[in-house]
């Protein structure tokens, strides 16, 4: 055969491979076509690297993935790309054990001692699973120890190596009476299913989850290589994992600058966080949830139904109503301070995952059959969780109950001022709020990100102009001043810096947003030093 006809064969079979692993988009519907226009937009933002999937009442309307799961070689992110799913992992752990449960290979109330005769007595004695799976057990989290991210991180230990290192003093609390979020609890319920089954963890999760639900691109991640020296005094690897097709890379991204997210081994994060997946086999998972056969409906129950706040057995669980949807930032991500009891207009039923570069939610409305999964591989302006993915989610929420929904433009409104000038902004901007008179047309926090971006870059005038653009929106935000007479200050107009800075001590009265104290303290010290100069 022609050398170069070769050639041509082996790309076109290596192309129409690359083709067959490309999964579909799906964009079903208007509501379909609404999460698109808002999924855009946030890509458009350069706030969404990811893939997203949406189920209504059961049923896929919208799958589709955004950027890049690899930005180096442009790789770009597909509904089948596989994400580290971080915590999440937690919440399919919790239905394995609700599985192992079912089964009669341990209960709620098994203690670790039952299983780990020889674990510490203050904890074998009264720590249950329960308290496991419900973050209630009172041990500290493995992820949040001394010295963790400056040396172990890149190191990899055993589930064993991590409790005899990590679980060697007393509870931080007595079981059942706090809640304490941690990694721990699931790696020593790892090693309770282990005995109670006689089989490895992986294997307990593969013959009970993810081979009966069809999860095929789901799974561990295991120990990086190390090196070691031969007898020969070479430097070769002990024990490299194979290439995990299709997985997507970590960034993290502050302003426009993106870098790799730092390496960390995922035995660090084991039971609780170590799994990887796709949206479309987590959505497998959900729809596992809905059908009797898989885990009865008293099981499904008890694993969601609340414990302490609003976690239930590694489920979040919390009662929402359509107003808490149009708030600006529906904050699942804390614990929360005040719950709203049921029965609410929908039922959210969660799980929220972060790691150096990836960042997930998984959250379903199971009374309404609806499921919303978003996975992604660029953290913004951060190391850990990613805020925009509950934006996102919030949005979608939204637009599955037919509400007004937020779709961002804060980078586009930016560039309109860099193009066309402030005034012709502004007056776009103006038409918009008289459309929609009660939603934020740009939300004031991402917008004074942006204008001290360009601050940042001694672009004075673009800066103020956006700054301007915030107080025009935001007339009573005391900050939006602040921040439009620092602007002036930097760029030398002494006068205009204090016209105002003088405004935001006016208004301050009237701004419960604001944090008084500190925004007083420095407009009086800034006028000083100006009226000094």
């Amino acid at each position: 055969m022609n050398r170069i006809v070769k050639i041509l064969l082996l790309s076109i079979v290596a192309a129409a491979a690359a083709n067959a692993q490309k999964a579909p988009t799906i964009i079903l519907g208007e509501k379909g076509r609404r999460i698109d226009t808002v999924a855009s937009a946030y890509h458009r933002e350069g706030i969404l690297s990811g893939t997203i999937l949406v189920a209504e009442r059961g049923r896929v309307i919208y799958k589709r993935g955004f950027g890049f799961a690899n930005l180096e070689f442009k790789v770009p992110n597909e509904p089948n790309t596989k994400f580290r799913i971080a915590s999440i992992t937690k919440s399919i752990v919790a239905v394995l054990t609700m599985r192992l449960v079912e089964k009669g290979k341990l209960t709620l109330d098994s203690r670790v001692g039952q299983f780990l005769p020889d674990y510490q007595k203050d904890i074998a004695d009264k720590v249950t699973v329960r308290h496991l799976l419900s973050h209630t057990s009172g041990l500290a989290d493995t992820l949040m120890r001394p010295g963790l991210y400056e040396r172990e991180i890149r190191d990899p230990f055993t589930p064993a190596e991590l409790l005899a290192r990590y679980s060697s003093g007393p509870p931080e609390a007595e079981p059942g009476t706090k809640y304490r979020y941690s990694t721990m609890n699931f790696v020593l319920l790892s090693q309770m299913i282990e005995k109670a089954t006689g089989k490895s963890f992986e294997e307990n999760m593969k013959d009970e989850v993810l081979v009966p639900l069809g999860m095929k691109d789901t799974g561990w991640e295991g120990p990086s290589a190390t090196v070691v020296r031969s007898a020969q005094g070479r430097s070769t690897l002990k024990d490299p994992s194979p290439i995990n097709e299709r997985m997507a890379t970590g960034y993290m991204k502050s302003g426009q600058m993106y870098t790799r997210s730092p390496f960390m081994d995922m035995t660090h994060a084991a039971a609780g966080g170590a799994m990887y997946s796709t949206v479309e086999d987590l959505f497998r998972l959900d729809r596992a949830l809905h059908d009797d056969k898989f885990l009865s409906r008293e099981t499904l129950t008890r694993m969601i139904t609340p414990t302490i706040s609003d976690m239930g057995l590694a489920w979040n669980s919390r009662y929402l109503s359509f107003a808490d949807l149009q708030q600006p930032f529906l904050n699942i991500v804390d614990e929360p301070r005040n719950l709203r009891p049921p029965p609410g207009d929908i039922n959210l039923v969660f799980k929220l995952g972060d790691l150096w570069g990836f960042s997930g939610v998984f959250a379903r409305v199971p009374r309404d059959e609806h499921a919303i999964i978003v996975l992604v591989n660029v953290n913004n302006r951060g190391v850990f969780f990613d805020l925009e993915t509950i934006r996102i989610t919030q949005g979608v929420l939204n637009i599955l109950y037919d509400k007004p929904y937020f779709t961002p433009g804060e980078r586009t409104f930016a560039a309109m001022i860099e193009r066309q000038g402030y005034t012709k902004t502004l007056t776009e901007f103006r038409r918009l709020k008289q459309i929609s008179p009660t939603q934020p047309i740009l939300r004031e926090g991402e917008m004074n990100i942006i204008g001290y971006e360009i601050l940042g870059q001694k672009k004075f005038r673009l800066a103020i102009d956006v700054f301007r653009l915030i107080v025009d929106a935001y007339p009573k935000s005391a900050n939006a001043y602040d921040s439009l007479a620092e602007a002036y200050m930097l760029s030398g107009d002494k006068m205009m810096a204090i016209t105002f800075y003088e405004k935001v001590l006016e208004i301050l009265p009237g701004d419960p947003n604001a944090n008084a104290e500190s925004l007083k303290n420095n407009a009086l010290n800034r006028l000083k030093e100006l009226q000094q100069k």
